[in-house]
């Protein structure tokens, strides 16, 4: 990234040395990208994040349909980004189905297959949810779509930390992608688009990103995404079994020391790096209070709804009620989280249970 802001800092677009400079190392980026995906490099679009490219997918795609198909279908454990942009969607004339969930948040292929339509547009269905952890077989979802003559979009945000992505494998014609997640920076993003397939451009106004995301590109994020995608790459495997084991042994204290504890979502099929763990019978906002107080970063969802005062649309649509909704709490390990930090949090914990209980 100090390469984009000191030394490489020409307009990718410009056709002078420095202009060419930064665009050779723009494609570069786009290679490790594409290379972390099992994309092709002219399928990767930036973006400014996944909230961006989640938008691009869904509208792009619903507007480029028209008049022939109208009808988009998602789930009830979306991401807002998705959620909200389908509802959005609606609201501008669009159909709009949102698939229900069992209590693990699995989707059943019978139960898409059954809200296909010959106007059906889009299916998007989030890989792995981001406040549970659920892995969502996704292969037999898109097989289901694409014999109805339907595109698939996922959310892949929150697969990407440590689990294998193969667009060729999943079959998916769009998937979105965020540089945070994966230790790259904020604010910048990526859209797989799988060739053949058409969108309709968010903004006008350049000829950038093959016109589908115009504008100057943010040349050290996308430099600094691509770096994160190839470290990613590197240490998925050794990632994915460290937070495996990290998971067990967080879960396996926290019922010690609160034998009433329930972890929600699947014990398989589930990302490993996201535990959602509700106490019944204690206020989560005061259980987060105390954690917090003592430096532990957790939370009461995802960081993205974390100034909502609504209840997390994901528990419920699990079958949760409102009491044990507002007694979970999100915690996510990341690449620095050791053992000990974990019996640093599970020490602090009793005292912050004994501090939370509703009288």
């Amino acid at each position: 990234m100090l390469v984009g802001l000191e030394d490489s800092f020409g307009n990718p677009s410009s056709m002078h040395a420095y202009g060419r400079n930064s665009r050779q190392l723009v494609e570069s980026a786009r290679e490790q990208v594409a290379a972390g995906i099992g994309s092709s490099p002219e399928e990767i679009i930036f973006t400014s994040g996944a909230t961006e490219s989640n938008n691009l997918a869904l509208i792009g795609l619903m507007k480029s349909l028209l008049p022939q198909k109208n009808h988009l279908i998602t789930s009830a454990i979306e991401h807002h980004a998705v959620l909200h942009t389908a509802q959005a969607l609606e609201n501008a004339g669009y159909q709009l189905t949102i698939l229900p969930v069992d209590s693990e948040g699995f989707i059943s292929p019978q139960t898409l297959k059954n809200s296909l339509r010959p106007e059906t547009a889009l299916v998007s269905i989030m890989m792995v949810n981001n406040e549970v952890g659920t892995v969502q077989d996704l292969k037999p979802l898109v097989d289901i779509a694409h014999q109805n003559g339907t595109f698939f979009h996922t959310d892949a945000v929150q697969a990407a930390p440590c689990l294998e992505i193969d667009v060729a494998r999943m079959g998916v014609d769009l998937l979105s992608l965020s540089a945070h997640k994966i230790y790259g920076p904020k604010g910048i993003g990526a859209l797989f688009i799988r060739s053949g397939v058409d969108l309709e451009p968010l903004f006008y106004g350049g000829a950038q990103e093959r016109k589908m995301r115009p504008g100057t590109e943010n040349v050290p994020g996308i430099l600094g995404l691509g770096a994160a995608m190839e470290l990613r790459v590197d240490h998925l495997t050794s990632r994915l079994k460290k937070f495996q084991e990290l998971r067990s042994y967080l879960c396996q204290g926290l019922s010690e020391i609160a034998p009433d504890c329930m972890i929600n979502g699947p014990a398989d099929h589930v990302s490993p790096h996201v535990i959602s763990a509700t106490f019944p019978g204690l206020d989560g906002e005061m259980l987060l209070f105390h954690l917090n107080q003592q430096g532990a970063a957790v939370s009461l969802g995802s960081a993205c709804t974390s100034e909502s005062i609504e209840p997390s649309h994901v528990l419920s649509a699990l079958g949760l009620g409102e009491e044990d909704i507002d007694s979970t709490l999100r915690i996510s390990l990341g690449e620095s989280s050791t053992q000990n930090q974990i019996d640093q949090l599970l020490s602090i914990f009793t005292d912050a249970i004994q501090r939370s209980r509703i009288t």
